[in-house]
């Protein structure tokens, strides 16, 4: 059984991107022999390309892409999308209808 902590990536789903934040740990002798500063980690960026049509699919390569043969992931999702459409006043004519009840 491993005692390594799950490998933790976070994901920001956007309409033209797909954006990937992960830190991998470094050994104590990677540390020594990489000279100063001895940072017991490094983040990692990853930017691929949105799959509008299927958000998911993006997410999956994007998670393939980093984890490689590690199996414990814990994946930490948002996204623009919604934001940006009612930003950009590009999604569909909507109404809101309430009562005072």
């Amino acid at each position: 059984m491993s005692t390594r902590a799950p490998l933790r990536i976070a994901i920001d789903s956007g309409g033209t991107f797909t954006d990937c934040v992960w830190l991998t740990s470094r050994s104590a002798q990677e540390r020594r022999s990489a000279g100063a500063p001895l940072q017991a980690s490094t983040l990692r960026i990853l930017k691929v390309f949105s799959t509008p049509a299927d958000p998911a699919q993006a997410i999956a390569e994007a998670v393939q892409k980093i984890s490689g043969e590690n199996k414990d992931v814990i994946v930490l999702h948002g996204t623009t999308v919604g934001t940006n459409t009612l930003l950009q006043r590009k999604g569909a004519r909507v109404a809101f209808v309430t009562t005072a009840g």
